[in-house]
């Protein structure tokens, strides 16, 4: 997978971002990304502007903040690359959980939700996401990466998904986290707590670096 611009950059951006560390390179973007509004500053745009080793370095200075343990699994539904990095920081196995519907089968259809028994599903929104019942072990801790945390109802459902599975979510993982849209107070009432690299906030119109690790930048 590649991050590339959509955009052709001026000289004077490139010769700037080439004279950044990879990480000065994630804050200076997410700083820049900033200045338009909510709507504009998403995953997409963020993953568009960012080269593969800003996000990397980013990873591992995430994968530096959350706890390890026995037993540790990550688990994720958007950008195998990123989850592979941290699951390689973290030195632990990395689980990517699927929409239904994009699962093939040798018949060519999609069987009855009740006969699979392989499969460990749950109902999310329109979507049915689902991953076999063997990739997360009962007893597992897991982590839940969620690259760009919003409302953080992705991250919700994957939290459900561990819980069927018998094992325990340890936190919710993000690179960047918009804390006004309440994804943080929503997986707080499941005694789930949030890690993130950089937060988000809206003051007015505007959108607000609310918070950033000084260990890091």
């Amino acid at each position: 997978m590649t991050f590339v611009r959509t955009a052709s950059p001026d000289s004077k951006f490139i010769a700037r971002m080439k004279s950044m560390l990879p990480l000065e390179r994630f804050h200076h973007v997410v700083s820049t990304l900033l200045v338009s509004n909510d709507a504009a500053f998403n995953r997409q745009a963020l993953l568009a502007t960012l080269d593969i080793q800003a996000m990397t370095v980013a990873c591992k200075a995430l994968a530096s903040l959350l706890p390890t343990s026995e037993n540790l699994l990550l688990l994720g539904i958007n950008e195998p690359v990123l989850c592979l990095t941290i699951a390689n920081a973290l030195k632990c196995p990395f689980v990517m959980v699927g929409d239904l519907d994009l699962i093939s089968f040798d018949d060519g259809e999609i069987p009855e939700f009740a006969a699979r028994d392989d499969l460990l599903q749950l109902a999310f929104h329109e979507r049915t996401l689902a991953v076999a019942k063997t990739a997360i072990p009962k007893g597992s801790n897991v982590i839940v990466f969620d690259e760009f945390l919003e409302h953080g109802t992705e991250s919700l459902a994957l939290v459900h998904l561990a819980a069927k599975a018998g094992a325990k979510v340890l936190t919710v993982a993000s690179l960047t986290e918009k804390t006004h849209l309440g994804a943080r107070s929503r997986l707080q009432v499941q005694n789930v707590g949030v890690i993130s690299l950089v937060q988000i906030a809206k003051s007015g119109d505007q959108l607000i670096l609310e918070q950033r690790s000084n260990e890091h930048f």
